[in-house]
């Protein structure tokens, strides 16, 4: 996540159900408004499955990450940007319906400007909430001459209130 507006109430936690490291908030003023930014990387769907802890199954982490970042959306009442690696491509493709219906419930008052964006298909998203106009919608390759950055594409766009 990177602003060029200083963030004020930042929140590394968001909620006692989330992992440590996959979230971050903050509030940006920005001509006299104030937007809340969310910025998640939500577990794969193999997490701690056949390593780290080795104590879950498919999608279980996943799923958990969602239902405790919901509320947290669901109470906000500022404009909102959520944005980073969703771990699931939008709409579906083969994740299990469940894990989508969860991430489609907890998104449904915003808009997923990624959505179907990328070929393939992208997993990390940018949505707000419906004040928001976007532009310069583009993709980050995975690879920069050569080196390998990530296991997969990143996006980027300008936003506007």
């Amino acid at each position: 996540m990177w602003s060029r507006y200083p963030l004020s109430q930042p929140d590394m936690i968001g909620s006692p159900g989330l992992p440590i490291g996959r979230f971050v908030s903050g509030i940006v003023s920005i001509g006299g408004s104030s937007i809340k930014i969310i910025g998640v990387c939500i577990p794969w769907s193999g997490a701690h499955v056949r390593t780290g802890r080795k104590d879950r199954e498919l999608w279980q982490d996943h799923n958990t990450y969602i239902e405790n970042l919901s509320p947290i959306i669901k109470t906000n009442s500022l404009p909102l940007v959520l944005a980073g690696d969703f771990n699931q491509r939008l709409p579906r493709q083969r994740q299990p319906l469940d894990s989508y219906k969860l991430i489609v419930a907890a998104l449904q008052d915003l808009k997923i400007h990624t959505e179907g964006f990328g070929d393939p298909a992208l997993i990390d998203h940018i949505a707000t909430t419906r004040e928001f106009g976007i532009s310069g919608l583009r993709t980050i390759s995975r690879d920069l001459e050569g080196t390998r950055l990530s296991d997969h594409d990143g996006v980027t766009a300008a936003l506007e209130l």
